[in-house]
């Protein structure tokens, strides 16, 4: 991995010598641009001098500190926090960061996701138990109507067509002397009928 990293930095180094606002030809090359050299552009020389030397003053404290000789682990405790007790332990604990964000967003997140949680098991859940349960109760209603009242009266009436059809299907014979038979029947029942009105 040394080789390609070296080629990587080699290139970001190159690039940012390539791009940097003293000098942003190649920049200006890109949008097709006319360079700008830093001098008209009021306090780039400035910030470039500072923050070149506060990153050089860096490397150097670093190689100061640590690199001279190697780290190991059973070494005694690091001498930065020897030298500088406050700023090892904020540099020791990444600028309490990641307390903050913990005493924060996290605290944050779980809160809101109990709170989720609640409206969705006691309210949501209850809205969509209610409506399932009116749903089933209109389903079970309907189905009662349709089997014991719509299609009772159906199957009743249509009973008593097929009853009443029969009947009168069996009174069609189609035969002259049985149509006089009833004819007769009927005439001997009025007179009946008549004489018993009469005698009274």
């Amino acid at each position: 991995m040394t080789a390609p990293l070296s080629i990587l930095a080699v290139c970001a180094i190159l690039l940012g010598l390539l791009g940097t606002p003293a000098w942003p030809w190649f920049q200006s090359f890109l949008n097709g641009e006319r360079s700008v050299i830093a001098e008209h552009v009021p306090g780039v020389a400035t910030i470039m001098v500072t923050s070149s030397a506060i990153a050089l003053f860096g490397i150097f404290l670093g190689w100061r500190l640590y690199g001279r000789k190697p780290i190991s682990a059973t070494e005694t405790p690091d001498i930065l926090s020897q030298l500088q007790p406050q700023t090892f332990r904020l540099l020791n604990h990444a600028y309490y960061v990641d307390l903050i964000y913990a005493a924060t967003f996290v605290r944050l997140t779980r809160w809101s996701a109990r709170l989720a949680d609640i409206f969705d098991r006691f309210l949501f859940n209850g809205i969509v138990q209610g409506i399932s349960f009116g749903v089933l109760t209109l389903a079970w209603i309907d189905s009662f109507v349709d089997n014991y009242i719509v299609n009772f009266g159906f199957d009743t009436g249509w009973r008593s067509l097929s009853i009443g059809g029969r009947v009168l299907a069996s009174l069609q014979g189609g035969r002259v002397q049985t149509y006089l038979r009833f004819i007769g029947l009927a005439l001997v029942a009025l007179t009946i009928f008549l004489l018993w009105g009469a005698a009274r």
